[in-house]
């Protein structure tokens, strides 16, 4: 199975693929234009190529991801990425058969209709038997409910929230309002209903000539034991992506007041121009669902325990510390109404009780003291 890796309709390599959808063998064609992830490498080899699949497809882990192979009639997700010709709402990189004379134009998932039967099934609406075709689903990253809809006014993302509290949609609000308070160039989100289940709701940032490369594209090659903050500023910097520092310490102590925890390297990166393959800046910030303590009982949330995080930091406190010496242009008076944001958001989770509401506006009013503190 022999497969050209191209974006759009420049070619960039030639892959092999085994019976198991494992890259075999590649033939470069034109390295300038390799996904950055495989260009960052030191030495690219057939691994580097696998690798880059492994991590651009969706998870064997998702929820519903059996029935999706079972009625896509493939054997892993593997062949599912490859049969959907590995294409995105994310970037402009796919693949096709070698034999295959199909133009980027016809096929990307941006300007033509895409099927929503996988997405359908992996949020778990249940739509089996329908007719199948082109998703870009078979990319989509992450581990909860979630699927792309194409409505008159743009493509959305459509997310549904997971354990006990299903707090995640009502956090990506409340992220959102913080952040248009701190005047931090965010990712606008609602909040929709379907079969009594809250749904975060946000449009496809990205414009007509602009692509999202994540931040783990370069962050992959920093090794362990290293500086992964200095390492990745010098990383990014031998992309000629700079003077992003400023727009790193503002997602992180967005990041630190809401207590977000899973700020990894897929959950930020950087806005390219699809033409000139030059970065343009800082994407928007988005993906803050897993904050505010929303899988921790009352019993278990405490102004005095430190919370986890990510990217540079394995907690909040070190991370605030030691990387940021720039907020001081935060100004806790921006968010004097952070009470009635965070009460008014999560009163419309029925499964928030008032007391559990309280206790997360206490907590993070106190986080905001601290960052008063630390910038004093």
């Amino acid at each position: 199975m022999i497969y050209l890796l191209q974006h759009e309709d420049n070619i960039a390599g030639e892959l092999k693929f085994n019976e198991d959808y494992e890259v075999s063998s590649f033939t470069l064609h034109n390295k300038e234009i390799l996904p950055p992830y495989i260009l960052n490498e030191k030495n690219i080899t057939k691994e580097s190529f696998d690798s880059w699949i492994l991590h651009k497809k969706i998870s064997s882990a998702r929820s519903n991801i059996d029935t999706v192979l079972e009625e896509y009639k493939v054997e892993n997700t593997r062949e599912l990425f490859v049969k959907n010709y590995g294409l995105s709402l994310v970037d402009h990189y796919w693949i096709k058969p070698a034999n295959e004379n199909i133009k980027w134009e016809k096929i990307n998932c941006f300007e033509n209709i895409f099927s929503t039967k996988m997405g359908d099934i992996l949020i778990g609406d249940g739509v089996k038997n329908k007719e199948g075709g082109l998703s870009p689903e078979s990319t989509s990253l992450g581990m909860l409910p979630k699927r792309w809809e194409r409505r008159a006014d743009g493509i959305y993302l459509i997310k549904k929230g997971s354990g006990p509290f299903t707090q995640e949609p009502f956090n990506e609000l409340i992220a959102n309002k913080i952040m248009n308070n701190l005047e931090i160039k965010n990712v606008e989100y609602k909040i929709e209903w379907k079969n009594g289940n809250a749904q975060s709701v946000c449009k496809n940032f990205l414009k007509k000539e602009q692509e999202l490369i994540h931040a783990f594209d370069f962050a992959h090659i920093i090794k362990e034991k290293s500086d992964k903050y200095k390492e990745f500023l010098s990383v990014c910097e031998n992309n000629n992506i700079k003077n992003i520092e400023r727009n790193i310490g503002q997602m992180l102590v967005v990041d630190y007041i809401i207590g977000n925890t899973d700020r990894h390297f897929n959950n930020f990166g950087f806005l390219r121009n699809t033409k000139t393959l030059s970065y343009e800046g800082f994407a928007p910030v988005y993906d803050s669902g897993n904050s505010l303590y929303n899988n921790n009982s009352e019993n278990n949330i405490s102004i005095y325990k430190d919370i986890s995080s990510k990217p540079f930091k394995s907690y909040h406190s070190e991370q605030i510390k030691e990387l940021l010496d720039i907020i001081d242009y935060f100004d806790k008076h921006k968010l004097s109404n952070i009470s009635d944001i965070i009460n008014d958001t999560l009163k419309e989770n029925n499964l928030i009780s008032e007391k559990r509401r309280n206790i997360i506006i206490h907590c993070t009013k106190r986080r905001v003291e601290n960052l008063e503190q630390m910038k004093n």
